[in-house]
């Protein structure tokens, strides 16, 4: 959603700048939209199926830009817990 990109663009420069705890609040806003987006129902989301060649067989319905959206926003919040030395939540 464009909601949870500005979240994670907001979270972006607020880190710049040093401050790390908005920014993890922005991070986890920007999970929040994702998650309700992509996990609002059992038929947003299908089964990735590998063939015998190892290639994906994705569900038509899976939007692979919000699913790289939400691994970004994992590794932003991870990022911003490790610069607020709250390693045990980096990982």
């Amino acid at each position: 959603s464009k909601e949870a990109e500005t979240h994670l663009n907001i979270c972006a420069v607020l880190s710049e700048i040093g401050r790390h705890t908005a920014a993890l609040q922005h991070a986890h806003l920007a999970l929040e939209l994702l998650e309700d987006d992509l996990f609002e129902t059992s038929d947003n989301v299908k089964n990735c199926i590998k063939t015998k060649e190892g290639d994906a067989n994705y569900g038509e319905n899976v939007d692979l830009d919000r699913i790289a959206m939400l691994a970004i926003t994992y590794y932003n919040i991870g990022s911003e817990h490790e610069f607020l030395k709250d390693c045990a939540k980096s990982l």
